[in-house]
């Protein structure tokens, strides 16, 4: 995968931080990733937010 990072990218401690959540989330199952989402969207405040697994 071809990178495009910023420049001033790995200065950036929060920039590491997201790779590190992506690799993250990338690297979870189907039903994790799911019900990370569905905690995500009702802390948000949406309401009937149902996993369908």
């Amino acid at each position: 995968m071809p990178r495009c990072d910023p420049p001033h990218a790995p200065k950036h401690p929060r920039f590491a931080r997201s790779l590190v959540f992506r690799g993250r989330l990338l690297a979870m199952n189907p039903g994790g990733f799911e019900e990370i989402i569905s905690q995500l969207l009702a802390g948000m405040g949406f309401e009937m937010v149902e996993g369908t697994g």
